[in-house]
């Protein structure tokens, strides 16, 4: 199967609820979804694969049971998908993103070269952008919290902007028009978890890199500040260990010397989320600053899952002894 990552925008659009459970489940009008869903329903059909798994039309959307549930799957839903299909361009289930890309998408030059004494021949090289253009922070889907862990949880990714498509696995990236670095500390488009380094420095710095970039994107429940990112949380569990409402046990102090940018003002949530140690229980973008001198040690940290079967989302409580 696919998925699909996107912006679901302020438009009204065709969602499984539990009304609308049994008319979906039995027959389901392609005329009725939204162009963004159509359009990746054209994508999977046309690289042979049955079946496309849509958040709004596989998560019963009224019921917060099945909500939580299907939140505990999400990092076996993205890394099990086939390709996962991102709508970069489009900032509202209504856009779409199979639009034509233009001809001439960025100006070249001639290369003439000499084959042999007698012979020569000319290239052609494209001026392009090799920050990864797809990927910039000024498409309408890097800025929501929710497409950071369904890009990154990908095997692998089949990205649409207006200008150009761009593919991602773990053997590399390619667009249309060029190849693009594959070291996620200098490439702007997040990294593959396939990526997730094995030692549990290097794996922190990582870690520290994506709440960086998490904390600038934007969610429509503010309670969702956690959950967003639990896919992530549960699969960094594997090398990084304890975790505690945004923050390992391992490193613990360092990740505390954390601060809002100075050019953001933060604000705390009206609704508690996390302990106010972590990052997680404000809104503004999060930095984190060097800890060269320590100052003090972990003596003790505990938090309380506000649901046992996602361990990694909402928290009732956190406390910390240093």
């Amino acid at each position: 199967f696919a998925a699909l990552s996107y912006c679901w925008g302020t438009g009204s659009q065709t969602q499984l609820r539990s009304h609308t459970f049994e008319t979906l489940t039995q027959h389901l009008e392609l005329s009725d979804l939204p162009q963004t869903i159509k359009d990746a329903i054209i994508v999977t059909r046309s690289l042979s694969i049955p079946y496309l798994w849509v958040d709004a039309l596989c998560i019963i959307q009224d019921d917060q049971e099945d909500k939580l549930r299907e939140i505990g799957f999400m990092a076996r839903i993205y890394s099990m998908a086939y390709v996962t299909i991102l709508a970069s361009s489009a900032a509202d289930a209504a856009d779409g993103f199979l639009q034509r890309c233009p001809t001439d998408r960025s100006p070249s030059v001639q290369i003439p070269f000499r084959i042999s004494l007698d012979q020569f021949g000319s290239a052609t090289a494209r001026i392009g952008d090799f920050s990864g253009h797809a990927a910039r922070q000024d498409n309408p889907l890097s800025q929501r919290a929710w497409a950071l862990q369904e890009q990154m949880m990908a095997n692998r990714l089949l990205l649409y902007t207006p200008s150009t498509l761009e593919w991602r696995c773990a053997a590399g990236v390619m667009s249309l028009d060029q190849a693009l670095s594959m070291d996620w500390k200098y490439n702007p488009m997040p990294m593959l978890v396939s990526q997730l380094a094995e030692s549990q420095e290097e794996a922190l710095e990582q870690w520290l890199w994506i709440v960086n970039d998490y904390s600038r994107r934007a969610m429509a429940k503010t309670t969702d500040k956690l959950p967003a990112i639990a896919a992530l949380a549960e699969t960094f569990a594997s090398v990084l260990g304890e975790y505690h409402a945004g923050i390992w046990q391992h490193g613990f102090v360092q990740q505390l010397a954390w601060k809002i940018s100075e050019w953001i003002r933060g604000r705390r949530s009206d609704v508690y989320r996390a302990p106010s140690w972590s990052w997680a229980s404000i809104d503004g973008d999060v930095d984190f600053g060097s800890t060269d001198k320590t100052c003090c040690t972990l003596v003790s940290v505990e938090s309380v899952p506000k649901n046992e079967h996602v361990p990694y989302g909402e928290v009732a409580q956190g406390a910390t002894t240093l």
